[in-house]
Order: C-alpha cells, then sequence, then structure tokens
C-alpha cells in the first residue's frame, strides 16, 4: 500500500474533522480516523471522516428525541454538512438526550452520561494502545476498568487476534467495495449490485438525495474496537456533491 501517512490520520484532533463548535462535537462524538480517498482514487483529493458517537449504549441514538431529526439525522443516523473537507453536525444538540430538559429522562440521563464516560475512557486508552503499539487493540474494548495494561495482557492471551487486522490502514474494513472479502464473495458468484443493495446489512435506512437518489458509500469499519459501547460497524456515506456525510450505526 502507499504511504499511509499521506492517505490517513488515525485517531484525528477535533479540530481537524469539525468545522466549528468544537467543544460540542467534543462533548458527543468520537473521531476515529480520516482517509483521503486519492489513495484509491488518484482524482479524488478529498479528506472523509469515520466518527462514532458517545451516546451508544442501551437502544438507538436519537430514538426518543424525534423532534430534532432531519432528512439525515434520526434513529442510529448522524448527519454533517461538509464545510472545507470538514463536519457540521445538521441538527440541535437537543438530539442528543444527556442534553433534554425532559424531567421524565432524568433516571436514564445518568445512566447514558455514565455510558458517556466510559465510551471516553475506552476510547482514550485504545488511542494510547495504538500510540504505543502502532496497531489498534484488535478485540472489543468491552473491558470494565479498562488499562492499556489490561488489553496487553489480553492480546498476549489471544495471539491469533493479531493477524488478521482491518484491512485498510489497520482500521477499516472496507472501502468502496475494494475490499478482499467483498472480491471474495463476488468471485463465489453474488453480485455487485446486491453487494451494493446492503441487503444482508441491518442498515436503518441507505441515505438518500432530495431525489431519492443513493448516498455513495464510502466504507465502513467495526466500532466495538474503539469505544466499550460500540456500534457492531459504522458506514460512512456521502452525498454526490460532497456536502453531506451519514454515519449509520449497525447492530447484530
Amino acid at each position: 500500500m502507499k504511504n499511509q501517512s499521506a492517505f490517513f490520520k488515525p485517531f484525528p484532533a477535533y479540530e481537524e474533522v469539525f468545522y466549528d463548535d468544537i467543544d460540542n462535537h467534543k462533548k458527543h462524538f468520537l473521531p476515529i480516523c480520516s482517509v483521503n480517498l486519492k489513495f484509491l482514487f488518484p482524482e479524488r483529493d478529498e479528506w472523509i471522516h469515520f466518527i462514532s458517537v458517545k451516546e451508544i449504549y442501551d437502544g438507538c441514538v436519537g430514538e426518543n428525541t424525534s423532534d430534532w431529526h432531519t432528512r439525515y439525522t434520526k434513529e442510529d443516523m448522524i448527519g454533517f454538512d461538509i464545510i472545507d473537507g470538514k463536519y457540521k453536525f445538521d441538527t440541535s444538540w437537543d438530539y442528543f438526550i444527556i442534553n433534554s430538559d425532559n424531567e421524565n429522562y432524568n433516571e436514564w440521563v445518568e445512566e447514558i452520561e455514565e455510558a458517556y464516560e466510559e465510551n471516553q475512557i475506552s476510547f482514550d486508552v485504545g488511542k494510547e494502545y495504538y500510540k504505543k503499539h502502532g496497531a489498534i487493540y484488535n478485540l472489543n474494548l468491552n473491558k470494565d476498568n479498562i488499562s492499556i495494561e489490561k488489553l496487553e495482557k489480553s492480546h498476549a492471551e489471544y495471539p491469533n487476534s493479531k493477524k488478521e487486522y482491518p484491512e485498510y490502514f489497520g482500521f477499516i474494513e472496507d472501502i468502496k467495495h475494494q475490499s478482499l472479502s467483498i472480491k471474495k464473495l463476488l468471485e463465489e458468484g453474488i453480485r455487485m449490485k446486491s453487494v451494493e443493495s446492503f441487503e444482508d446489512v441491518n442498515l436503518p435506512e441507505i441515505p438518500k438525495d432530495s431525489k431519492r437518489k443513493k448516498f455513495e458509500y464510502i466504507g465502513y469499519l467495526s466500532g466495538n474496537k474503539f469505544q466499550k459501547y460500540g456500534a457492531d460497524n459504522l458506514y460512512l456515506f456521502q452525498s454526490e456533491d460532497k456536502k453531506r456525510a451519514v454515519m449509520c450505526f449497525v447492530y447484530t
């Protein structure tokens, strides 16, 4: 593969990913990695960002805050406007339940706030592990009282986990249906049309523009390798005009 540093940014800074209002984006999101699509397509000198949310815990993200849903931000979907290659959340911060002033959610808010903290801690420990070892912790980050020492011990106990890192940059499972796993499916007789329809993927939906045209699929990664309560997979889509990005959370 070509030099990673020119096309890939692991655990980028919030200022590299988000356009403005850094404090609120930092409160709710976890920036996992950024990729310049030029490494696959020379004509596409554009950065895209894979992010997750700290609210993932129990049930669908955004399922109780429908008043703040948009076309691209709803249950288990997060939409962003793309401005100068960076993301701007496309609805009110009240979409996230910990910002709710509904008294019926008070007890639940406390529980979600704890999940935020646990997701942040596990993300930070996973990031520290990557900086130390040059590779992600290739198992789920669902350890109680997580620490880098615990991750190192676990990887030592399961050496096979080190042999099958995600294909792209050691972070991403697939980009643009280019992965070996997708190519194997095609060799086995699965049609590309079926792959592109995501028939066997538990997506909440495929985002579409106002003319009902599907957004372009960018790729996916395994979310539970980056936070304690991560989605099984995070799928990234982008509008054809490059002005919107949508993350979809998939659970099995």
